[in-house]
């Protein structure tokens, strides 16, 4: 296995990640989306899991997106859809490269709402998804909250990660599945029973809307799976994404 950096720089700022490779010229590749205020090397595990069986995984910080995130980006000016452009633009620069054959998406929480818009753009190039307790009621739970422009705050503490005032204004007016579920390709998603951020009715409605989706629900697993979880988590995925390769 290899650990190549992939630096990509676009909208004044610079996304750093790095890439798990298998040991040969091409190879398809996961990208992974990791969840608000996450650091994205989460899922290193997964990722070597992934390469263990023959396929790359790029993992990568969203600006601003985290208390992690060294790219000066301030969290104040993040919105789901700054991290859309951040996913973007390391797909554009993905699709360059003369290794990258099939690609895969792999988001968790709100970064499965990015992976979700993005997906939803391009058919084409995203042969399929993996959502781990995707946030698909993310603009809803905050509307809610913020009833009223004059309501939200000039920049709101969460998780010790300081959200500005554009983050809230920029889901106003915005229905998720106007948004999403259309995506043709296989998604598979995963999700607590017992997640107290995500309700269960909320995968269940992206599972109806996508074409081709499948749901497992995890007993006893809240909004970020156990060990044991994401380990059973790691498993499916890998297997979704061979299956996939194995029917071309």
């Amino acid at each position: 296995m290899k650990q190549l950096a992939f630096t990509v720089s676009h909208h004044q700022r610079e996304i750093r990640g790095v890439l798990y490779a298998p040991e040969k010229e091409k190879f398809p590749v996961a990208v992974f989306c990791h969840a608000l205020n996450a650091d994205f090397l989460r899922f290193s595990r997964t990722a070597e899991q992934f390469v263990s069986g023959g396929v790359g995984a790029l993992l990568f910080p969203f600006a601003g997106g985290s208390v992690y995130d060294k790219s000066g980006f301030p969290s104040e000016k993040m919105t789901l859809f700054t991290e859309k452009e951040d996913l973007d633009a390391v797909l554009f620069a993905l699709l360059r490269e003369p290794y990258a054959e099939q690609i895969f998406l792999f988001g968790a929480s709100q970064g499965a709402m990015v992976a979700a818009l993005s997906a939803e753009e391009r058919p084409e190039t995203i042969a399929g998804m993996i959502l781990l307790y995707p946030g698909f009621c993310i603009a809803e739970h905050w509307n809610a909250r913020f009833p009223e422009e004059e309501s939200i705050p000039d920049v709101l503490d969460l998780w010790g990660l300081k959200l500005g005032r554009e983050y809230f204004l920029s889901l106003r007016g915005i229905s998720t599945f106007e948004r999403v579920g259309d995506f043709p390709n296989p998604v598979w998603i995963f999700q607590g029973a017992e997640d107290k951020l995500v309700p269960l009715s909320c995968a269940e409605e992206a599972a109806k809307r996508y074409q081709n989706a499948r749901l497992t629900v995890y007993p006893g697993e809240g909004h970020g799976f156990s060990s044991e979880g994401n380990r059973k988590t790691a498993a499916c995925a890998l297997r979704f994404i061979q299956d996939l390769l194995k029917q071309g």
